[in-house]
């Protein structure tokens, strides 16, 4: 929060309500996904995500921050759940290695990640290197549809 002013307080609150939001998505992931499908979900989760961050970097407020970060936690809380789902349906594939190579993309995802972010944040900024995450989260809500169950 140190780009936009906000305490350390403040700061600690964003967290606490990304892990917050995203536990209660986790928790009432699967009756949504069950109720609109997992390619609606994911459009959902996706679309929450990259607007909660978005949000959270053009107001420079710092509760709408704190609400911005949690609409973040609750849209990424069943991104993985979805993923893995589909890699266990995917056609011609065994769910072993299909769940497999979702898992190693997230694993490399979740070390390249970080430091990737971190080099753009030194270039542009830590605002500008955060929209390029939230237009990734829009790009997981526009691809949506490929997590469809295409069994026959």
């Amino acid at each position: 929060m140190d780009a936009r002013g906000a305490s350390q307080g403040a700061a600690a609150a964003g967290f606490a309500a990304f892990s917050l939001a995203m536990a209660a998505g986790r928790f009432g992931g699967d009756h949504v996904g069950l109720r609109f499908g997992a390619v609606n979900l994911l459009r959902m989760s996706g679309g929450l995500a990259a607007g909660g961050l978005f949000l959270a970097l053009i107001v420079k407020e710092p509760l709408t921050a704190i609400v911005g970060f949690g609409l973040v936690g609750l849209g990424v809380a069943n991104l993985i759940p979805v993923l893995f789902g589909a890699a266990g349906r995917t056609n011609g594939v065994a769910p072993g290695p299909a769940l497999a190579a979702v898992a190693t993309t997230g694993y490399v995802g979740f070390l390249a990640g970080p430091p990737l972010i971190g080099i753009a944040a030194e270039l542009t900024g830590l605002p500008a290197a955060l929209g390029l995450v939230a237009l990734a989260c829009t790009g997981v809500a526009v691809a949506a549809g490929v997590v469809a169950d295409r069994r026959t």
